[in-house]
């Protein structure tokens, strides 16, 4: 999910503000706690959960859906998610466009392109760009989380990598999360962001594929 820092503060002026819906820092960690569709499989256990700290959440299905039986990064375990089918609002297919124009024409860097698919509370990325100065083209999926207060105070979302293609591409590997803001542009659903903890000042900012952006069309940049 992660090609190439953009400059988030530029990207706040043309957005104006975030709209935290779940919402930054990548770590190393092991999936023991989700019970696992077919869709969406990784190593399996059960977390001692304590729920009675958790507030309100949705459990809604939005589309795929990993059941939520807590998740354990290490040695902390996660009992809350206010998104247990996923988060309504960032359902589909998003296509990564230039931080501060926001407009799907504006090139990107050569070679770079992502196409981000969120289907309910599962994920898949497909990158390509320049790493550690070759072109690379990876695909990763896996599933997310987002986080309540009292466990996440900034409630970001935590996305799961379950499978990494090529493994380590882009430094995303399988086995490994990272946690993000999620959020979108002041009055569009056609704009999300994610920014990335502990340094906010880089953000990812994407298009809906199929929506129109500044007069532009905002299409599959793998489409042939």
């Amino acid at each position: 999910m992660i090609l190439k820092d953009k400059q988030f503060l530029a990207m706040l002026a043309a957005v104006a503000a975030l709209v935290a819906a779940c919402g930054s820092s990548a770590s190393s960690s092991s999936n023991v706690s989700s019970d696992a569709s077919s869709d969406a499989s990784g190593d399996t256990s059960t977390a001692d959960l304590n729920t009675s700290k958790c507030g309100k959440f949705d459990d809604g299905a939005y589309g795929k859906k990993v059941p939520w039986q807590g998740y354990q990064e290490g040695s902390t375990v996660y009992s809350c998610n206010v998104c247990r089918g996923g988060y309504k609002a960032s359902q589909g297919q998003w296509r990564l466009v230039d931080g501060e124009s926001m407009d799907p024409i504006t090139p990107l860097d050569v070679g770079q392109a992502e196409l981000l698919t969120i289907d309910g509370n599962t994920f898949s990325d497909h990158l390509t760009g320049q790493d550690l100065g070759k072109q690379a083209d990876q695909t990763i999926t896996g599933w997310y989380f987002c986080g309540d207060a009292a466990e996440i105070p900034s409630m970001d979302a935590v996305f799961v990598i379950q499978t990494a293609v090529p493994d380590g591409a882009f430094a995303n590997k399988a086995g490994t999360s990272f946690q993000a803001l999620v959020g979108s542009g002041i009055g569009t659903t056609d704009i999300l962001t994610l920014a990335l903890a502990p340094d906010t000042t880089h953000a990812y900012v994407y298009c809906r594929v199929g929506s129109t952006i500044n007069g532009h069309a905002c299409t599959d940049p793998f489409a042939k």
